[in-house]
């Protein structure tokens, strides 16, 4: 190679320079989590650029050992950890299979009432508010209830 000129390293290379294979080990697993350590978007999910294009870490993981993704399939974890890269924690499935798998788990809290962060009012102004309430009322009917 001439003097001065670098040549980057491939993908994989790259790639497993930013793993550390000595993570946590979850609960019902069979081996510990592969954690990336390299650039991560805010919900935890690693980001890695292969083939000229910006990605996922844990997709380039799962096409790396299993082959290509199918159209509309998402890699979901097996061991909920965002930051998992391990093979043996990903697996194929559907939005709607990833939304089951969430909801069994008990990962999506429901937020109701004053605890969801967009709520104009507290739970005693709705209590008040259904008290007053007279059906087809010009005072407590539904039109004046809401303006």
């Amino acid at each position: 190679m001439p003097k001065g000129v670098y040549q980057r390293p491939n993908d994989e290379t790259r790639f497993w320079a930013k793993v550390c294979k000595n993570g946590p080990h979850i609960f019902n697993m069979p081996d510990k989590c592969w954690i990336w350590v390299g650039t991560r978007i805010k919900s935890g999910y690693g980001t890695f650029k292969w083939s000229g294009k910006p990605g996922l870490a844990h997709r380039y993981s799962y096409v790396s050992h299993f082959g290509r993704i199918p159209i509309g399939m998402f890699v979901c974890h097996k061991c909920d950890n965002p930051s998992c890269v391990n093979p043996k924690h990903l697996w194929i499935g559907t939005a709607y299979e990833n939304s089951v798998d969430r909801d069994t788990k008990g990962r999506q809290v429901p937020r109701r009432g004053e605890q969801f962060s967009h709520s104009k009012l507290t739970d005693k102004i709705v209590r008040e508010i259904r008290l007053r309430y007279v059906p087809h009322d010009p005072i407590h009917g539904t039109r004046a209830m809401a303006r």
